[in-house]
């Protein structure tokens, strides 16, 4: 009989607690402040001034979750297990960051919540490049030719005498600017209402980018179906 009344108590005691956090998908997690500044602003440089926890990657290791904490793009903070009341643990020695909690919302997404501005939510993106070019300079333009110049929402430019692999600059650190690099490429950008506007970069320090346009393109409309 007081096995049986421990055994109630114990389930009592489980289902007050409710079901336990979902387990975070591993990949990539992007600030939510981030990417709601991205489509306001449609610039990187002007959306990572907005907050300053901006990524994380998740991972398992031996059947445990551990996280890596991203600023600005840049800076990245040590892996760290993930306790099952949301803690974080840094592993590498005895000396812990102070207060650092995750609270999960689904699969693909958290909160941070610290006692100091590195605070936010962040939700899981398949690739953080497709995300910037989705927002920036995804589309077809054509020049005062008529020549086209497309950027693919896939990281494929193809223009009038060439294509390449691109991808859109994030960590701005040093390019105080928006910007894409690939193959024998390294332009800066401007999106101004429907014209797209690329510029040289001098990367005597500090890096900096040309006055005036090498070339300005116009945004085709996209026809409805």
């Amino acid at each position: 009989m007081k096995c049986l009344l421990l055994i109630c108590i114990s389930v009592l005691r489980l289902a007050a607690q409710g079901p336990p956090p979902p387990v975070l998908q591993p990949g990539a997690y992007i600030s939510k402040t981030f990417i709601e500044a991205l489509i306001q602003t449609r610039s990187p440089f002007l959306a990572v001034q907005k907050v300053e926890l901006t990524d994380a990657t998740v991972f398992t290791k031996e059947g445990k979750s551990f996280v890596t904490l991203g600023w600005n793009f840049h800076e990245r903070d040590i892996s760290r297990l993930i306790e099952g009341d949301g803690s974080l643990h840094r592993v590498d020695s005895g000396v812990d960051a102070p207060s650092f909690k995750i609270q999960t919302t689904s699969d693909k997404s958290f909160h941070i919540r610290a006692p100091t501005k590195f605070s936010g939510e962040l939700q899981w993106v398949d690739s953080l490049n497709e995300l910037l070019i989705k927002h920036t300079l995804e589309g077809t333009y054509i020049d005062s030719q008529n020549l086209l110049f497309r950027f693919g929402a896939n990281g494929q430019a193809t223009f009038p005498d060439r294509s390449f692999n691109f991808k859109v600059g994030v960590d701005h650190i040093e390019y105080r600017f928006d910007n894409f690099s690939g193959p024998d490429v390294d332009w800066a950008f401007e999106l101004q209402s429907d014209r797209l506007l690329l510029f040289n970069i001098s990367k005597d320090e500090p890096y900096t980018k040309a006055k005036a346009p090498f070339l300005v393109l116009k945004r085709m409309a996209v026809r409805q179906p």
